[in-house]
């Protein structure tokens, strides 16, 4: 589908609410063109994607390690956590779940969660990521989690979880473009790259808002109309 995009002009994932595919399904679609290629890669080249485009604590948490096998899941199914409105445990879906296994015995598990045209305020973020770290960690309780969110528009810092834009994530791309062509790491920043070039992730999106008064943290100072 990336080639699709890129060479075909492509675009029916993308198409605005009202046509044949809702929004949230388009951002299903991306969502799976960016990541779903980890899920064939080689473990060390699928890690090493995550922990370019993450950054510092993907590094820290992998550790040098060199990973024996991996397992990336998209919206997995079966998983729970307690409501946010007190109706106990609920489905708690988050937009990815990748778990490498290391001969150590250690497991580290990503956790995604990519927003793409939808801007969800803060608070409601944090209590989402809140449920879905619950939720894997009851799958996979002694793993160590990596919480990461990508969004077309900027965020405050968050304790809990890096916080990308989706133009962070582009320049984070570069680095696997260096050397050997041929890996995939490699094959698939380039596509990634230019697929978020075309996809409208890479405009101005705002000036990223760090005061703590909650009133100027849900969204950036200026954005672009849609």
């Amino acid at each position: 589908m990336l080639h699709a995009f890129i060479s075909k002009n492509a675009r029916r994932i993308l198409q605005p609410k009202g046509n044949e595919h809702s929004i949230d399904k388009a951002e299903d679609a991306a969502t799976s063109m960016v990541f779903t290629p980890l899920a064939f890669m080689t473990s060390v080249e699928a890690l090493a994607c995550l922990c370019a485009v993450i950054g510092p604590p993907a590094y820290t948490a992998a550790a040098g390690r060199t990973p024996l096998s991996h397992q990336l899941d998209l919206w997995p199914q079966g998983l729970t956590a307690f409501s946010t409105s007190g109706e106990g445990q609920t489905r708690c879906e988050p937009d990815l779940v990748a778990a490498f296994a290391f001969d150590d015995g250690e497991e580290l598990v990503f956790i995604g969660e990519m927003k793409w045209n939808w801007l969800m305020g803060a608070g409601d973020l944090e209590a989402e990521l809140a449920r879905e770290v619950a939720a894997v960690r009851r799958l996979k309780p002694g793993a160590e989690q990596v919480v990461f969110v990508v969004s077309q528009y900027a965020y405050r810092p968050m304790s809990m979880a890096t916080v990308l834009t989706w133009r962070t994530f582009h320049a984070r791309l570069r680095p696997l473009l260096e050397g050997d062509a041929r890996r995939s790491s490699a094959i698939w920043a380039d596509l990634v790259g230019q697929f978020l070039d075309r996809a409208d992730q890479m405009g101005f999106t705002g000036i990223p808002v760090t005061q703590t008064d909650e009133r100027w943290t849900d969204a950036p100072a200026f954005w672009r109309n849609a």
